[in-house]
């Protein structure tokens, strides 16, 4: 008898990896979410089903500050003077969003109130800077929570607090029942005028914080989904002799909650 291992790949046509089947998501006889096991419900998966929730883009006309969320439409629920768009910068599309400080007494400030935001979620987002103050920051990434205490920032400074003089990484914040460590990191290669990616990713107790896909530190909760019902996301510039630009900021929920159930 031929062993067909001796034959392996020499079909006529190419084996695709099987992808994952959510079938729940358009089957009317389940409802629910499904969970990282399988179950006998029409779905298996390879990965976990992920939807956007969040999408900026920051596409328009030069000087624009009409700056709509472009999946639900959401408008900015708080949104301050120097927040526009600006063609000459972009990292995809045609425009990005310039922050830029009127005075030294003054900040920018765009807020969204962004509901439905899973307890296991990435929020990504692309930045750029010419310079930055000594003395002045921006938070590229910042969510916190409409009525609790709890929130979740990175900041790129160059605060007089720091050591030294430059550009350096500080993340900072709490969830509902205690604090989040600070961590101070150098970024020596972060380069102006060049686009960079942050990403915090949240999942169950752990979360990621990443620069240019980098891994730079990872906070453990003491308690399961610690960010669970986080609405509020905001971008912000602190200092007038910033020089900042922010694109394609995303927040990703993955799909893991609840075993589906049979409608009867």
């Amino acid at each position: 008898m031929v062993d067909w291992k001796g034959y392996k790949g020499e079909g006529s046509w190419s084996f695709a990896k099987q992808p994952s089947k959510w079938g729940y998501l358009n089957n009317p006889i389940w409802v629910g979410d499904a969970t990282i096991q399988h179950a006998p419900c029409g779905y298996w998966g390879i990965g976990e089903p992920s939807i956007t929730l969040f999408s900026l883009q920051f596409n328009g006309s030069n000087g624009s500050t009409v700056l709509t969320e472009d999946i639900r439409g959401l408008e900015p629920d708080y949104q301050t003077y120097g927040c526009e768009l600006d063609t000459s910068k972009h990292y995809e599309g045609v425009s990005s969003l310039k922050l830029l400080c009127a005075d030294s007494s003054s900040y920018n400030m765009l807020e969204y109130l962004v509901t439905n935001i899973s307890s296991i979620f990435t929020y990504t987002t692309f930045f750029q800077f010419h310079s930055i103050a000594r003395g002045g920051f921006i938070s590229v990434v910042n969510m916190h929570f409409e009525t609790t205490p709890g929130l979740i920032v990175v900041y790129i400074n160059n605060l007089y607090s720091n050591p030294t003089s430059g550009v350096w990484i500080d993340i900072r914040g709490s969830y509902v029942n205690g604090t989040l460590e600070a961590n101070f990191a150098v970024l020596s290669s972060l380069s102006p005028d060049v686009w960079h990616k942050a990403e915090v990713i949240v999942q169950g107790r752990s979360t990621v914080f990443k620069i240019n896909n980098k891994k730079i530190h990872e906070w453990i909760a003491p308690i399961d989904n610690p960010f669970a019902g986080i609405n509020r996301v905001r971008i912000e510039n602190v200092f007038t002799s910033n020089a900042v630009w922010i694109d394609n900021v995303s927040i990703v929920n993955t799909k893991v909650s609840h075993s589906p159930v049979w409608k009867c």
